[in-house]
């Protein structure tokens, strides 16, 4: 399912739309607890996400970070955007991911995973291929 979440970080606006698979509450308690065990042992203070907002992001297609109407270029982006997910994930059976390795930034604890059944390869190289490009040069430039 593909839902359209606009997110705050750290009480900022920073309006995104990434391809995000639902998460069974399982993975979510399992992800909250490596979350938790990380900031712990944390050398410096680490900003947590709650338990709600914890996700897998397949894919960003509007980007956090950047100085651009997200707006209008999601607006541009939706329906197609849509249109292929649907199309790929139709008759597949859900994912399995098997998580590897953590990589903690500014913005977030990530765990890299491979996908066995190579659906999100599949989203990742269509949308590259099949969506229109972000291209940026001011706020106040055409997408």
């Amino acid at each position: 399912m593909l839902q359209t979440i606009p997110d705050d970080i750290w009480a900022q606006p920073c309006l995104a739309y990434h391809v995000q698979p639902s998460l069974d509450p399982e993975t979510r308690d399992a992800f909250e607890s490596v979350q938790r065990a990380i900031a712990d042992a944390w050398p410096e203070p680490l900003h947590v996400g709650p338990k709600h907002g914890l996700h897998v992001t397949v894919y960003p297609l509007v980007p956090v970070k950047g100085d651009f109407d997200k707006e209008a270029y999601w607006r541009r982006i939706s329906q197609p955007s849509q249109n292929l997910l649907e199309e790929l994930c139709r008759g597949r059976r859900p994912l399995e991911l098997r998580f590897s390795r953590l990589k903690v930034t500014d913005t977030a604890i990530i765990v890299t995973a491979t996908d066995e059944t190579d659906l999100i390869e599949a989203i990742r190289s269509r949308i590259v291929s099949d969506i229109p490009r972000l291209r940026v040069t001011s706020r106040s430039s055409t997408i």
